[in-house]
């Protein structure tokens, strides 16, 4: 929703999600989705942003980066695959002026 509505894309490292290691990570996915934050910061800030969040004693990492792609890209190792190509696709209905 924050990519499509900010005109934007993205692109995720999976395998940089904090999540439990003693559970199947996709199946934690599925159960967990709405219990983590998206917080997005300027590069300079991004440290100071982790360690915010560390001081109030949440898991954090950075785990992607905002570009102007228009889709959201999720990447494990040399894999690559577009989840939403907002060119195309809606999450919200709510279009940025870009697209």
């Amino acid at each position: 929703m924050l990519l499509e509505t900010s005109g934007v894309g993205a692109s995720v490292e999976i395998d940089r999600i904090p999540a439990p290691a003693d559970v199947d990570f996709v199946q934690w996915l599925k159960v967990h989705p709405g219990t983590g934050f998206v917080v997005t910061v300027k590069p300079e800030n991004r440290d100071e942003c982790i360690r915010l969040f560390n001081d109030a004693g949440y898991t954090v990492s950075a785990v992607g980066e905002i570009n102007d792609s228009l889709a959201l890209d999720i990447v494990r190792g040399d894999e690559r695959v577009t989840l939403f190509d907002f060119k195309k696709d809606s999450v919200t209905g709510i279009a940025h002026d870009k697209l």
